[in-house]
């Protein structure tokens, strides 16, 4: 991890510029924690109901019909990071992007702020021979821990091999992605959400079809397969994967 104000994640290696405080580890920590998005049930988090106001901007990859009810819009904003809130006008509940709703005292326009959604975080330091030394932070369903180790261990950034796991997720469009490793349990989960109208691919490691990626295709009707893209014969078979339909 570099120093604070400019914190980077490492989860192999040594670090470059090492944290060399609590403190510093503790305020660099916090910092990165607040990009991280763990995992919540849909509709966990709160919001604060703003009668007569507005939320600017829809929120990165909402549909722009928005839906028919408060409760799915709410959801899909409790499950995507850039979504502040939901406005209801001219029958739709939209998902937005603003998190400051500024008034507009028109009849039936209302406003829902999301609220609550705040990664659960813990600091401590001492010394430990199983956690590598300096700064480091892990994340789990439960929230992010920080930890500074005044011990001068031999452990591995990442933790030890055979044990790690690593987590990550991203949006395009109407569909989301997250991959999970559990390297002790030997699984890699794969999980695609997105509509249930249509067909929907992942490549991975590639920006585009020419480059022959691997695929992860869902159709519309639930079969997933997984598929390399622009060959002459096309590879599938069937996998096994999670498929979350909104």
């Amino acid at each position: 991890m570099g120093a604070a104000g400019a914190a980077t994640a490492l989860v192999t290696g040594e670090c470059t510029h090492a944290v060399a405080s609590a403190s510093e580890c503790e305020s660099a920590a916090a910092e990165l924690a607040q990009s991280v998005k763990t995992a919540a049930k849909p509709g966990s988090c709160g919001y604060a109901e703003h009668s007569g106001t507005f939320l600017g901007g829809f929120a990165p990859g909402a549909p722009e019909g928005g839906w028919k009810a408060l409760a799915p819009a709410q959801a899909w904003c409790c499950a995507h990071s850039g979504c502040g809130g939901v406005t209801y006008q001219s029958g739709a509940y939209t998902a937005r992007a603003g998190r400051s709703p500024t008034p507009f005292k028109l009849q039936g326009l209302s406003s829902w702020l999301r609220g609550g959604a705040t990664t659960p975080f813990n600091f401590t330091s001492g010394a430990s021979a199983s956690q590598p030394p300096g700064c480091s932070l892990s994340v789990t369903p439960a929230g992010v821990r920080g930890f500074f180790n005044t011990e001068h261990s031999a452990a591995p950034c990442g933790g030890q091999p055979g044990t790690r796991k690593v987590s990550g997720d991203g949006d395009a469009g109407s569909v989301s992605l997250s991959v999970a490793m559990d390297e002790a349990a030997n699984k890699v989960t794969i999980t695609i959400t997105g509509p249930d109208t249509v067909w929907v691919g992942v490549g991975f490691n590639a920006a585009a079809m020419a480059a022959m990626p691997w695929t992860v295709v869902v159709d519309g009707h639930g079969t997933v397969s997984k598929t390399v893209l622009a060959r002459s014969i096309i590879e599938m078979t069937t996998v096994d994967l999670a498929v979350a339909r909104s």
